[in-house]
């Protein structure tokens, strides 16, 4: 039996019928109600309750970052957590919206190793938009859309190389302003500058490593271009078959500009592949850059911005390099990270996070930049 059902006294004997006193109770009330509505009585209590109600709504959040795994991929990855900050809870369930246009000034959106998507304002205002979005799984390499309405990015998943089907990763696509996502495609993306295609490293296949066949490994064989909604619109190849002994696959890649992926082999080599192509060729067939061996994240005016990688220090200093020339060097005034990520707004201006802090208005030349903020966590992408 419910507790706190309330028990009903036992029948009582009948009474007469008390229809006129009814009939009359009604008529009062009807004749209350419509001068209560008609004076506008009760406007300020209602004013009261709900001004009680937006002042009530306090609450604080905290986040604990989960581990990061042991990867293949980026084997000294180390976790570096920047001050414990307690953020405010939003005072509704609907997200902003109104901050979240491409390129809006002083704004970056960033995914955190806790997990939250995040605004970041340059006077180190943090907004939770989402928070534990990323439960053993961890973005990266992200990028807002044309309108700043979606973000593009890839996700890797924790223990993902005991997966022949997880161990690439995944092509991903946010609703910003709701949190909903889906998978594009298996593989590494890019977004071209404009926002209206996307271009991903892939393969069909995956190999047994073959230090630890009980694990798995992804060698990329093919580039594929997209729109922005993912239909593919072309598909370039390797020659040859990867992830044989002395084979080399392809390992990132970057817009250069609206027409042309600079896409980076095994080797060290760069290749320039125009996307506005009739037939698609071999990567191989096309032109090559003669520039160090970076992993570019961002190109800004003919500038590369990425980092050395060694397999077993793991990312190098943040570097520039020039794409004609081929000069090349470390970024100033930006601190060594375990990770990095950068992301470059609509008018040009660069928000670079390097672990947990973040420089925004970055010169990538002089170092010099508007504001440098301590974020809560560890960043693992940005843009804006």
């Amino acid at each position: 039996m419910d507790e706190h059902r309330p028990e009903f006294p036992p029948d009582e004997p009948r009474q007469g019928p008390a229809y006129p006193w009814l009939v009359i109770g009604i008529a009062i009330v009807a004749i209350i109600a419509v001068a209560w509505a008609a004076l506008g009585w009760g406007d300020d209590q209602n004013d009261a309750v709900t001004t009680t109600v937006a002042a009530a709504d306090t609450t604080t959040l905290t986040t604990t970052p989960p581990p990061v795994p042991s990867s293949t991929v980026s084997a000294s990855t180390s976790t570096t957590v920047g001050p414990s900050t307690t953020q405010p809870a939003p005072t509704t369930s609907t997200p902003p919206t109104t901050d979240l246009e491409a390129g809006m000034p002083g704004h970056v959106l960033a995914f955190l190793l806790g997990g939250d998507v995040a605004q970041i304002a340059g006077d180190g205002q943090v907004t939770t938009l989402h928070d534990f979005m990323f439960e053993a799984r961890y973005p990266s390499r992200m990028a807002l859309g044309a309108d700043g309405s979606q973000a593009y990015y890839h996700v890797v998943f924790e223990d993902s190389w005991f997966s022949c089907e997880s161990v690439s990763g995944h092509v991903m696509i946010m609703d910003v302003a709701s949190g909903d996502e889906s998978e594009l495609a298996k593989g590494l993306p890019a977004l071209s500058p404009d926002g209206s295609r996307l271009a991903y490293l892939t393969s069909d296949d995956c190999f047994p490593d073959p230090a630890e066949p009980q694990f798995f490994i992804s060698v990329f064989d093919t580039l594929v271009i997209a729109d922005a909604e993912g239909n593919e619109l072309a598909r370039y190849e390797l020659e040859g078959e990867v992830g044989t002994p002395g084979s080399e696959g392809l390992v990132n890649l970057v817009w250069a500009d609206d027409e042309t992926v600079l896409v980076l082999d095994g080797a060290g080599v760069t290749y320039e592949v125009p996307v506005d192509v009739d037939t698609p060729d071999l990567i191989t067939a096309y032109p090559t850059l003669d520039i160090p061996d970076l992993t570019l994240i961002e190109v800004v005016e003919g500038v590369g911005i990425g980092y050395p990688w060694d397999e077993t220090a793991g990312p190098g200093p943040l570097s520039s390099v020039d794409l004609v020339t081929g000069e090349s060097g470390p970024i100033p005034n930006v601190s060594q990270g375990s990770t990095y990520a950068v992301g470059v707004s609509t008018d040009g201006a660069l928000a670079v996070a390097a672990d947990t802090e973040i420089l925004f208005d970055l010169d990538f030349l002089t170092g010099e930049a508007s504001s440098i903020f301590d974020a809560p966590d560890q960043i693992l992408a940005i843009d804006w």
